[in-house]
């Protein structure tokens, strides 16, 4: 009698063990997650837009003016610019709105070994 109840606790205290926390994996965000995000974090509204087949997302801000995230996120346009004005300056370094739509993170490289992601454009 004694060594069914010592089994039978045994047995409860080993399920309930099991039933402990689970170490799920942290949310890695992409980098058109991490962009979309950037112009939520600075107060801009996101819109999404099809244009040639592609969809596209812009930074709406609270006076009315937009850009393109990437292009928000990048640093060539901000709130208050007329649409497209940064674009036509043409600024090296920054991504377009059609060439942030064409963005693949690479994490096939030797780089992503050490946490670094490698941006293709195609």
């Amino acid at each position: 009698m004694k060594r069914i109840r010592f089994v039978l606790i045994t047995l409860s205290v080993l399920s309930f063990a099991g039933c402990g926390l689970q170490n799920t994996p942290e949310f890695q965000p992409s980098l058109q997650d991490q962009i979309s995000l950037y112009c939520l974090d600075h107060e801009g509204n996101l819109e999404m837009r099809e244009e040639g087949g592609k969809l596209h997302g812009y930074c709406i801000f609270a006076d009315g003016s937009q850009c393109a995230e990437a292009d928000f996120f990048n640093g060539v346009c901000k709130a208050g610019e007329i649409f497209g004005e940064a674009s036509k300056r043409g600024e090296s370094g920054a991504l377009s709105a059609d060439e942030a739509a064409e963005v693949e993170v690479n994490s096939g490289s030797a780089e992503a070994d050490s946490g670094a992601d490698e941006i293709v454009l195609e």
